[in-house]
This record gives C-alpha cells, structure tokens and sequence, in this order.
C-alpha cells in the first residue's frame, strides 16, 4: 500500500518471524498463499520478477496489517 505517510514500523522482521512459529496456523499459510497468488494474478507481463515478487509480499503484509486493524475496531 503506497500512501503520503507510510506508518512506522511497530515490528522488526526478527520478531515478526520469530512470532510466526509461536502463532501461525495452516489456515494462515493457505490464507497468505491465496493473497499472494491474487497478487500475481494481476500481474501479467511484468517483467521485474524480483519487484513483482516484493510487491506480493507487500500485499501480504498490508493485508495482515488491514486484517489487525479491523479486529481492534470490533473490538
């Protein structure tokens, strides 16, 4: 998600991925595969791999962070 301010970061990549083990299910795998093949689905014709590659993630990521978002204001 590319906007005017970026929100900082509240999570380091080490802790993200050393947390993933303690709290990710196979619901959360299938559910980030799904994200990220939908990003690439929309992709047709690029020609940087590697861009497109970090893109995907990046939807992941915005999509975790929406999906967390969400969950504090139902609170």
């Amino acid at each position: 998600m590319i906007q005017k301010n970026t929100p900082k970061a509240l999570i380091k990549p080490e802790e993200a991925a050393a947390l993933s083990k303690l709290f990710g299910t196979l619901d959360d795998v299938y559910r980030a595969k799904d994200i990220f093949d939908a990003y690439l689905s929309l992709c047709t014709g690029e020609e940087d791999h590697t861009y497109m590659m970090m893109c995907a993630l990046a939807a992941v990521y915005s999509a975790g962070r929406i999906q967390g978002i969400r969950e504090e204001r139902n609170k």
